[in-house]
Order: C-alpha cells, then sequence, then structure tokens
C-alpha cells in the first residue's frame, strides 16, 4: 500500500477512535498540535499529507488568538 494511502486509512480508523473519545480531548489546540507534531517527526514524507491530517482539526473549536499566534506561526515556519 501506497504511505499515503496507509495514512489515509490510518487516519480514518483514528477518526472513528476520536469521536468515541472526542469528550476526553483538552482542546482542539491539543489535535492540532498532536498532527503538526506527527508531521514533523518525518516532514519530507509526512507533509503531502496535511491537508489531509487537518480535516481531523476541528478547526471552528480554535480560538481567534491561538489561530493567529500559533496557527500563523507554523505557516511562517513551514514556509521559511
Amino acid at each position: 500500500m501506497y504511505p499515503v494511502l496507509y495514512a489515509i486509512q490510518y487516519l480514518k480508523e483514528y477518526h472513528k477512535f476520536y469521536l468515541q473519545v472526542s469528550s476526553k480531548v483538552p482542546s482542539e489546540e491539543a489535535v492540532f498540535e498532536a498532527v503538526i507534531s506527527w508531521i514533523k517527526q518525518d516532514e519530507k514524507k509526512r507533509k503531502e499529507m496535511l491537508p489531509s491530517m487537518l480535516e481531523f482539526v476541528r478547526l471552528p473549536l480554535l480560538t481567534p488568538r491561538y489561530i493567529t499566534d500559533v496557527v500563523d506561526s507554523e505557516a511562517s515556519n513551514s514556509a521559511a
């Protein structure tokens, strides 16, 4: 199986699990940070998976301050 397809299949399974335990996630910020951390562990191979991974982050639940401080910072770092 191709790495991207494997990752997407994994994420689908993770998503099912996440929906079951979402009440135990401290914040959506933690989910976003977990996605970014996972991508950074092997950025060359995983960077193309970022859009698929971000589908599992409920972006409307992120605070405006978090988006402007952290998300913009991550975007700037990856562009550099």
